[in-house]
C-alpha cells in the first residue's frame, strides 16, 4: 500500500491519497479581517440593505424615520426616546457590521469581500470630505461675505470723501460749491494728472461708478452747502450721504444700512 494511503472502515479497501476529497473551509471572521472604515457607521442601514442585512437595515431606518417624524410633529419626548434607540443601534452595529456581513454573505470569499468593501470605504472618504467642505463653507463664507461687502462699502466711502475734500477745496478757490452738471470740475482736485479747471473728461465720473451706484452731487443755498449721495455696492446697497458736516452712516452695518436712507 502505497504512503499516505488509508482503508475504508466499513469495506477495508484501499483509497489513496490521490482520491481523498478535499474541501475549501470558509475562514471563520477574526478581528484581523475588520476593515477601518467609517462606511457601515455613515451609511448605516444603506451599508445594511445592500449586504442582506435585512433586519439591521429595517431597524434602523425605521427608528430614525420615527424619531424625524416625532421632531417634526414637536412630540420632543417621542424623539428623543427613539433618537437614543436609533443611535444605540448604529453604534453596536458599526461594531458588529463586518462581521454580521462576513457570515451573511457566505458566497464570498476573503478577497471579494475585501474588494467590495474597498469601494465603500471610496464612498466614505468622499462623504467626510464633502461634509468637512460644507462645515467650513457655512463657518467661513459668510464672514467672507462680510469683508467683501464691508470693502466695497469703504471703497464708495473713500471715493465719497475725496468728492468732499474737493469740494472743500473747490469752493475755496471759488467760493461756490459744485452741482452735478460741473462735476468733472471737480477733477482738478482729485485726479493727480489733471490741470485743466474745467475737468478732464469724465475721469471723475468713472471713478465714482466704479466704485459707487445711483451717484448724485447737489449744491444747496445758492451754492453755499451741498449734498452727495451714492450707494455701496455691497449686498445691503448701503446708502451714504455726505455734506459739509460729515458722513452718514458712520459705522459699516449690513443690518442698518439695509434700512438706512439719507435725511
Amino acid at each position: 500500500m502505497p504512503a499516505g494511503a488509508g482503508a475504508c472502515d466499513k469495506c477495508g479497501e484501499p483509497i489513496s491519497a490521490s482520491s481523498t476529497p478535499m474541501t475549501d473551509k470558509r475562514p471563520i471572521f477574526t478581528p484581523e479581517m475588520r476593515i477601518n472604515t467609517l462606511a457601515p457607521l455613515l451609511f448605516n442601514w444603506i451599508w445594511a440593505l445592500s449586504h442582506r442585512l435585512w433586519l439591521w437595515g429595517i431597524a434602523i431606518f425605521t427608528t430614525g424615520l420615527i424619531y424625524k417624524i416625532s421632531f417634526f410633529y414637536k412630540k420632543s419626548y417621542l424623539g428623543l426616546f427613539f433618537l437614543a434607540i436609533d443611535l444605540v443601534l448604529i453604534i453596536v452595529f458599526y461594531l458588529k457590521a463586518y462581521e454580521l456581513a462576513w457570515r451573511k454573505n457566505k458566497n464570498i470569499d476573503i478577497i471579494q469581500f475585501e474588494k467590495s468593501e474597498r469601494v465603500w470605504n471610496v464612498l466614505a472618504t468622499s462623504f467626510m470630505a464633502l461634509c468637512i467642505f460644507l462645515i467650513c463653507f457655512a463657518v467661513y463664507y459668510p464672514s467672507f461675505l462680510r469683508s467683501t461687502d464691508k470693502a466695497k462699502y469703504n471703497s464708495c466711502l473713500q471715493v465719497l470723501s475725496g468728492l468732499k475734500v474737493a469740494e472743500e477745496m473747490y469752493i475755496a478757490d471759488n467760493q461756490i460749491y459744485v452741482d452735478m452738471p460741473d462735476l468733472e470740475r471737480l477733477g482738478m482736485y482729485m485726479i493727480p494728472e489733471c490741470t485743466n479747471p474745467n475737468g478732464c473728461g469724465h475721469k471723475v465720473r468713472e471713478r465714482i461708478n466704479n466704485n459707487c451706484k445711483d451717484f448724485s452731487i447737489k449744491a444747496l443755498n445758492n451754492g453755499l452747502d451741498y449734498e452727495i449721495k451714492g450707494t455701496a455696492a455691497d449686498y445691503s446697497k448701503c446708502k451714504i450721504c455726505v455734506t459739509n458736516r460729515g458722513f452718514l452712516p458712520v459705522k459699516y452695518n449690513a443690518v442698518d444700512c439695509a434700512v438706512f436712507k439719507c435725511p
